[in-house]
């Protein structure tokens, strides 16, 4: 059986690949984009009697499509899904297409409160009402999530406004999403926007490390009353 784990909720999408793990029998763990078919080949060689007991968890394959072998990576895993349970977990939302490769696939998507994305799409330089919108967004989401969110969404924009700087997440946001964070991106300018993204960093780091007497909700909330 093949069995998609994916979305922008990376919390909720961790912690169901986690209890999937917990439930298996036997696990085998491998890293999308370092594994090679030869990988694959040597599961049913040894260990365990039973290969339908060994549950193969694969992260971040279906994002690391220009790897080597790919596509026979991906015919092996179809073929082999009756002797082998298949867990593919991915960092992010995968489109329509990329899953219609797995017929019959469990596919359990993943997605982030709406709220969410609408504190991340209205933040703007020198707006009071970036501290509502963020209030807002999380009541229904992780605080932590949160954070991570902005501090991605402030490496987009900085991404589409300095344009020598090229990275896999702007690659994967469709045109019309680009350019609407290429707008959101002018209105800070790209010192502004670097400033922000070492301002967000020090708190996630600060908030790890426990090197703060501040809770992260104030903390982001002096941070957005600053932008």
């Amino acid at each position: 059986m093949i069995t998609i784990i994916h979305g922008e909720n990376l919390s909720l999408s961790r912690s169901f690949l986690l209890d999937k793990k917990n439930e298996a029998k036997e696990v085998v763990e491998f890293s999308g984009g370092r594994l090679q078919l030869s990988d694959l080949a040597q599961l049913s060689t040894g260990g365990s009697l039973f290969t339908r007991e060994r549950s193969v968890f694969i992260e971040n394959l279906l994002v690391n499509k220009k790897q080597t072998a790919f596509k026979e990576i991906v015919e092996f895993i179809k073929i082999n899904q009756k002797d082998f349970d298949f867990f593919l977990w991915e960092n992010g939302e995968l489109s329509k297409t990329v899953l219609s490769q797995f017929p019959g696939a469990s596919v359990n998507v993943f997605k982030l409160p709406q709220n969410l994305f609408l504190f991340l799409d209205n933040l703007r330089p020198d707006n009071q009402n970036n501290v509502n919108f963020f209030h807002k967004a999380i009541e229904n989401s992780n605080q932590e999530l949160v954070l991570y969110m902005m501090i991605r969404q402030f490496r987009l924009m900085l991404a589409l406004v300095a344009e020598d700087l090229l990275i896999d997440e702007v690659k994967r946001i469709a045109p019309w999403q680009k350019d609407k964070v290429r707008k959101q991106a002018n209105l800070f300018g790209e010192e502004k926007l670097i400033r922000s993204l070492k301002k967000l960093h020090i708190i996630d780091l600060k908030q790890k490390s426990g090197q703060t007497g501040l809770t992260l909700i104030q903390a982001v909330d002096i941070f957005l009353l600053s932008v």
